[in-house]
């Protein structure tokens, strides 16, 4: 490839990748990170990391999620009862965690202010357009639904859970530039579309499910590398892309002063 290994996962492996919906469909093999949270303070008290079978899930959008958990029990559909039921526990308990987390964690409450910060921005914005950004960051919106805190706690418990496990096991995984475990940073997207995160599920997997060969702490660091070098490569395309116009854009607006 032009630019050597990719940043992203391509759209077409993604949908091979992604678990299958539909209720006939043969039930997904996944990988499954368990965790039990002390619903008193939000102590993580234990985890694992497994590979699991597991039946189609309900696909819900951030605002069908946020929709969902805001609802009344009586106002949704009979066959919605258990996802709000599952959604509305999983909030409450990634919030206590989340909190607990923050408290402990620097890189954590730094990245909850620079979230609040962002947010905010992203409401003015808004308010000033008169139109309501994407919820899924598409042309750079912003938002912070239930359904996507949700989501994001998810994601940093998953990241915690697992550098913990792995760091017992004295074991390296592979990270993406700047997500050292001292500074909270994610180990998985949702879905996993960076490589290094699909590289990071592989070593967790041959470590702590014993499926496949570990890679040693030099393969994990040239991983980490080549996977900043990918991230470089995009960031600087899209840099000599956006120069033209924001040229443009400038020199239109000296002509319309002059």
């Amino acid at each position: 490839l032009p630019l050597g290994p990719l940043h992203l996962l391509p759209p077409v492996a993604l949908t091979a990748l992604s678990l299958a919906t539909n209720k006939g469909k043969t039930p997904n093999r996944s990988i499954t990170l368990w965790a039990y949270i002390d619903e008193r303070d939000g102590r993580l008290l234990e985890a694992g990391l497994e590979r699991t079978i597991i039946s189609s899930p309900t696909a819900l959008t951030f605002s069908d999620a946020t929709n969902l958990l805001g609802s009344n029990p009586d106002e949704i559909a009979k066959s919605m009862a258990n996802p709000k039921a599952i959604l509305s526990v999983a909030e409450r308990n990634l919030a206590m965690w989340s909190q607990r987390h923050r408290q402990r964690n620097q890189a954590a409450e730094k990245k909850e202010k620079r979230f609040k910060t962002k947010e905010l921005i992203a409401k003015e914005l808004d308010a000033a357009s008169g139109i309501q950004g994407r919820d899924d960051g598409v042309g750079g919106s912003f938002q912070r639904s239930r359904g996507h805190r949700v989501v994001d706690a998810s994601l940093d418990l998953y990241a915690f859970a697992v550098s913990t496990l792995m760091r017992r096991a004295k074991q390296p995984i592979p990270r993406a530039a700047g997500s050292g475990a001292d500074r909270g940073g994610r180990l998985g997207t949702a879905p996993l579309r960076r490589y290094i995160d699909g590289l990071a599920q592989r070593q967790a997997v041959s470590v702590l499910c014993g499926y496949g060969v570990p890679l040693t702490q030099e393969e994990c660091r040239v991983a980490s590398k080549i996977a900043a070098r990918a991230r470089d490569n995009i960031d600087n395309l899209r840099s000599s892309k956006q120069s033209p116009a924001a040229r443009n854009r400038a020199l239109g607006n000296q002509r319309r002063q002059i």
